[in-house]
């Protein structure tokens, strides 16, 4: 939540030696915690890599990837030790900012944190950031993930503040929400991403060791996902729409690894040469 700045009280005038001189109010970033460090050990992603994205279908990982993003409740602890044995990367897809009916978990989240209905997944709930009885549902899932063996999370949906969620969420509830997300992963020993939210890159990008986006190539909105590739932190895009070839060179252009696919994120589709 945004931090509230102090000022010092103003001093009593007079021009003499005997007056102390203000306090400098603190900076706005100096309010601000330091975020979690990703532990010591632990995967940190680079640049210039292929990656797979799959979340329905047969699992088929091309033979020249090394990452794969998965969902994290349908992928078994013996497929990603194998994907391991291969010196693959697991990322494990979470929904963090929607609540999902078909979850395993799903009973356990109390009906005031669900919603508005989300738009175009009409059996999905927005959930309420703001809870307190949020945060150990999300611990729960983030320490199911270190205990599968995911070498990061792909949290979706911490961007609710920019729709119609139902809650009067502002940007300073969900910068709030996300900082405390990303520092959980990374207190799991875990890797984190920014999915999307293009309009938070400068408030998290500390927070995070890479960035998971859709389709800004079609849209036209990559512009603040520069700052990822300036970190040197990876930008892994998926594309759904548009010409291969055209898709390809601007992604190379942008240093984002990218991949074309279907909606449902089923095995195939068409991978980009890497960008980074």
């Amino acid at each position: 939540m945004a931090a509230v700045l102090v000022l010092g009280a103003v001093a009593g005038c007079g021009g003499g030696d005997d007056g102390a001189a203000d306090p400098t109010p603190p900076r706005r970033e100096d309010t601000v915690p330091a975020p979690v460090p990703l532990a010591e050990g632990a995967w940190r992603p680079e640049p210039g890599v292929a990656w797979h994205i799959q979340y329905s279908g047969e699992l088929i990982v091309p033979p020249d990837v090394a990452v794969v993003d998965l969902d994290m409740e349908d992928t078994d602890a013996a497929v990603i030790d194998r994907l391991h044995a291969r010196d693959v990367r697991v990322v494990c897809y979470i929904s963090a900012g929607s609540w999902e009916p078909y979850r395993s978990d799903a009973d356990e989240f109390p009906d005031d944190l669900l919603g508005e209905a989300y738009v175009g997944f009409e059996d999905e709930r927005w959930l309420d950031v703001r809870s307190p009885a949020l945060r150990p549902l999300l611990t729960a899932r983030i320490e199911a993930a270190a205990e599968k063996g995911c070498d990061a999370v792909d949290p979706d949906n911490v961007n609710g503040f920019e729709n119609e969620t139902g809650f009067p969420l502002t940007r300073a509830d969900q910068v709030a929400f996300d900082r405390w997300l990303f520092d959980e992963v990374h207190r799991a020993g875990l890797a984190v991403g920014l999915k999307n939210g293009l309009s938070l890159v400068d408030e998290l990008i500390d927070h995070v060791d890479f960035q998971v986006n859709e389709e800004c190539i079609e849209q036209g909105g990559c512009a603040p996902l520069a700052a990822f590739v300036e970190a040197g932190k990876p930008v892994w895009s998926i594309e759904y729409a548009g010409d291969p070839d055209a898709v390809c060179t601007e992604a190379a252009e942008l240093g984002f690894a990218t991949v074309i696919k279907d909606l449902a994120l089923g095995p195939g589709g068409h991978a980009c040469p890497v960008g980074q």
